[in-house]
């Protein structure tokens, strides 16, 4: 018996280990960027934050918030603006911010270009001298520009907003 008959269903297999291989190893790259933003934001790392984030960025929440636009997708220079002004106004601080992936990328994507992986996010804050807690379900949206991941789109459903005292 020759492998000859074999030769197109293994080389058939091997692109899809090998394109599985690329995926898994970019929705780690994914992963790890999006952790890695939650601690810029935790700790207002600004220069990290907007060099993560695409120039076409948007941030989108179902809450109101003070990001200019949030319901239609507050731009990306509205979103730091956004950020800094709540911290100097309210005195809002980070205490912690624990996000937990939630959404294995085993499926190829609808739209090979853009990519996403979701969060569920726990943050503690500190605001006008009061404790919060938020809990909410937070998607990211990934294109490569230049070879780099940048992500692209935010999207923050809060699930609950509760005082702590």
């Amino acid at each position: 018996m020759t492998l000859k008959p074999l030769t197109p269903i293994l080389l058939f297999l091997a692109l899809v280990l090998c394109t599985s291989a690329t995926y898994a190893q970019d929705d780690f790259e994914l992963i790890k960027l999006a952790d890695y933003f939650g601690k810029y934001y935790q700790y207002f790392d600004e220069p990290r934050m907007v060099e993560a984030l695409a120039d076409d960025f948007r941030y989108f929440t179902n809450v109101p918030c003070p990001y200019k636009d949030c319901a239609t997708g507050a731009a990306k220079s509205d979103y730091i603006a956004g950020i800094v002004e709540e911290r100097k106004k309210l005195g809002f601080r980070v205490e912690s911010i624990s996000m937990k992936y939630i959404a294995p990328l085993t499926a190829l994507p609808v739209d090979p270009v853009e990519r996403r992986v979701s969060f569920y996010c726990v943050l503690s804050t500190e605001a006008l001298g009061r404790d919060y807690k938020t809990y909410s379900v937070i998607d990211y949206y990934f294109r490569k520009f230049g070879g780099a991941w940048k992500i692209t789109k935010i999207e923050n459903r809060i699930i609950n907003r509760g005082s702590m005292g």
